[in-house]
């Protein structure tokens, strides 16, 4: 995630928060690891060897929608992006924000 003008502190809990309230909630997650710098902040899923990507895909963008309601700005779903068994998600936020969420595996 990228926005300039948002503090860590603000960053984390306006947007980081209602997304890995809903992440963590997934099927298989093995660990979700989230960092947050001066304007941005990244997510990461971890899942158990052997997971399903297509499903943990529709797992990770059925709970951003959910998410999304939680946030107080929209936000678009830019691409995703599938190497082996990683799944990047990206997502912006009107106004220069970038949500980066890393689906993996174990």
């Amino acid at each position: 995630m990228s926005h300039e003008g948002i503090s860590p502190e603000d960053a984390e809990r306006l947007l980081v928060r209602p997304m890995e309230k809903e992440l963590r909630t997934i099927e298989g997650v093995k660990e979700m690891t989230t960092i947050a710098g001066e304007g941005q902040a990244s997510v990461t899923l971890e899942f158990d060897a052997g997971f399903n990507s297509e499903k943990a895909l529709r797992d990770v963008l059925q709970k951003v929608d959910i998410a999304k309601a939680e946030l107080l700005v929209s936000i678009v779903i830019l691409g995703v992006l599938g190497i082996h068994t990683a799944i990047l998600v990206a997502i912006a936020i009107p106004g220069s924000f970038l949500l980066g969420i890393l689906v993996m595996e174990c």
